[in-house]
């Protein structure tokens, strides 16, 4: 009867272990990245800036899941994200992506989990020669090593935009 409570207890240990072990952690991010929503000042009627945005996105096949031209608002469906790592120093690896997120590590190892992809949701409003450019629902899909279901299932990350895209927008209507 002891020898079982010990073995229990082992297998316990050892349980909380690998579990300790193999969870995964993000590493934060160190670069300073524009806070949500970017604004800026237009010059054109709002008509005409909802007009080439919804040009734009056509052209770059992204969805819109809602647009009304009277309060200015066009919300994107879910759309595929070019993104990155920063290195060390905060730095952007690839600097045109439009979104950066974090390293997301197993704790044991160190082991960097790269996503199979990401996507979100664009909210852009005009109003009274304003444009206010959001993102939202940010999520990753990341691949296991035994592709099991949670492969294919999208979690939340906390990445931030890195204002490239609103920066095309913000050049595309002034």
């Amino acid at each position: 009867m002891e020898t079982l409570r010990r073995w229990n207890w082992f297998l316990l240990f050892i349980s909380i272990l690998f579990f300790c072990a193999c969870n995964p952690k993000a590493i934060p991010l160190r670069g300073n990245y524009p806070e949500s929503p970017v604004s800026s000042i237009v010059t054109l009627p709002a008509d005409s800036v909802i007009s080439r945005i919804v040009s734009y996105f056509d052209q770059h096949n992204m969805p819109i899941r809602s647009l009304d031209r009277k309060i200015g608002l066009i919300v994107s469906e879910d759309v595929p994200m070019t993104w990155t790592y920063e290195d060390k120093e905060g730095h952007l690896l690839k600097p045109e992506s439009f979104v950066v997120i974090p390293h997301t590590v197993y704790s044991g190892s160190n082991k960097a989990i790269p996503p199979r992809n990401i996507v979100g949701e664009w909210n852009i409003r005009i109003i009274d020669g304003k444009i206010s450019i959001s993102l939202f629902n940010m999520q990753a899909r990341f691949s296991t090593t035994d592709q099991t279901r949670a492969a294919l299932d999208y979690v939340r990350i906390d990445g931030k935009s890195t204002g490239v895209f609103e920066k095309r927008i913000t050049d595309l209507i002034n």
